[in-house]
């Protein structure tokens, strides 16, 4: 009865503990920051930026790819070069690059990002106009959206001047200086392997700013 009970005891126990291992696991994840890249088709910069932070910095922080000016109907995978150098360096599979398709930023993406960095001033822009759009008092009447969505999305539009704030182009992020990183498409692999070290670079700078700080980018945000 004895080692019954012991047994009992020692499998709550070890129930508990696995419990707690997860809940601080999930509360850890919930708690990291999220970074959005941003390029235009969000199949070749902004991918291999999200793969390289990933793979080296995804411990402290979270971070995901869009597209400002991608065709709703566009399949397209990550770009053939920009893919190999992801299989090679960053620890991704055939398999979850075969599953990643070119989406959209959305409103909603810039609000749940503590940062969103894009690769030139006109992928900026686009967000901004995005913002403008999206959040009209008039678009927001005319959409079909529940009572309990509207206060979400009036909530998260009322003050777009701290959404754009979030918005910054990597280079200045990283530098303070504006840069636009090169579009490699339709360039040589060795064109790709340039701009993924730019990337790789702009990152780390702003990864060793956010760990020294607490802001990723020069200017604080």
């Amino acid at each position: 009865m004895k080692k019954i009970l012991l047994l009992s005891l020692g499998c709550i126990t070890a129930m508990s503990f696995a419990q707690n291992i997860e809940s601080t696991t999930t509360t850890s994840q919930q708690t990291k920051p999220n970074i959005m890249f941003v390029c235009g088709g969000n199949s070749g910069r902004s991918v291999m930026a999200e793969w390289y932070t990933r793979k080296n910095y995804g411990s402290i922080i979270n971070d995901f790819s869009r597209g400002s000016g991608i065709d709703p109907n566009d399949q397209q995978v990550p770009e053939e070069f920009a893919e190999e150098i992801i299989l090679a360096n960053h620890e991704a599979t055939k398999n979850e690059l075969a599953l990643q398709r070119p989406t959209p930023a959305t409103v909603q993406d810039i609000n749940n990002s503590a940062v969103v960095l894009t690769m030139t001033n006109s992928h900026s822009k686009l967000l901004f106009n995005l913002i403008d759009r999206e959040c009209l008092d008039s678009n927001l009447e005319t959409r079909d959206l529940s009572a309990n969505s509207l206060k979400q999305w009036t909530e998260m539009c009322k003050d777009k001047a701290q959404l754009k704030a979030k918005i910054y182009t990597i280079s200045e992020c990283a530098t303070g200086k504006y840069i636009e990183v090169p579009d490699a498409f339709g360039e040589s692999q060795n064109f790709y392997k340039k701009t993924n070290q730019i990337l790789a670079d702009y990152t780390d700078m702003i990864m060793k700013n956010y760990q020294q700080t607490g802001n990723f980018c020069k200017k604080s945000n």
